[in-house]
């Protein structure tokens, strides 16, 4: 109880400002930007409330970004950008705000991607789609609370749902199931 009283009751962050404005295309800048309140609710728990917009890379496309391997094939890439909205529970190990936790969520995503093909090593076609996935998180992480108001917090784990949408060329629904990994870096600030 006496962590209770002596934890900040909230916390305000943000991912890294470098991300911000991380990478710069031909379609202008590409930023990562993330947004988190949590609320206090016991001396270990809390809930997480979470807005984030990221542009969505595939493995093969980052890889070929880092190569600078561009060959003008695509594979089977997909590549685009995703609005995240969420809430989650978190259970903090030692006292809230410090230490190992477990986060267990839904999010709603909000997909615009595009999916590239090759055919024999050439390229063929890109298709855009529009859709939107409902997902369980559940992540691990690790927290700090330095001078009981700067805060920072690491989570990495997955995703698992649905995601409905629409093939914008050919005006098709589609749904499937879907997995995702998950991981977020936060600084912030905690208050009374």
């Amino acid at each position: 109880m006496l962590a209770l009283l002596l934890s900040p009751a909230f916390v305000v962050a943000t991912n890294n400002p470098v991300m911000w404005e991380r990478l710069t295309s031909d379609d202008g800048p590409r930023a990562a930007i993330g947004i988190s309140g949590y609320i206090g609710i016991t001396a270990h728990q809390a809930v997480r409330l979470n807005y984030a917009t990221y542009e969505v890379d595939t493995l093969a496309s980052i890889w070929s970004s880092v190569t600078l391997a561009d060959d003008g094939n695509c594979g089977y890439e997909v590549g685009g950008h995703s609005d995240d909205l969420g809430a989650g529970w978190m259970y903090f190990l030692h006292e809230r705000w410090r230490g190992p936790s477990l986060e267990l969520g839904a999010v709603r995503k909000s997909l615009h991607l595009t999916h590239c093909y090759d055919k024999d090593g050439v390229f063929d076609y890109a298709t855009d789609t529009t859709s939107t996935a409902y997902v369980a998180r559940a992540t691990l992480g690790w927290s700090w609370l330095f001078h009981d108001h700067l805060f920072v917090s690491f989570n990495a784990g997955g995703s698992v749902g649905r995601e409905a949408g629409l093939w914008n060329d050919t005006g098709k629904h589609y749904h499937h199931a879907v997995a995702y990994p998950e991981m977020y870096f936060r600084l912030g600030f905690a208050f009374d």
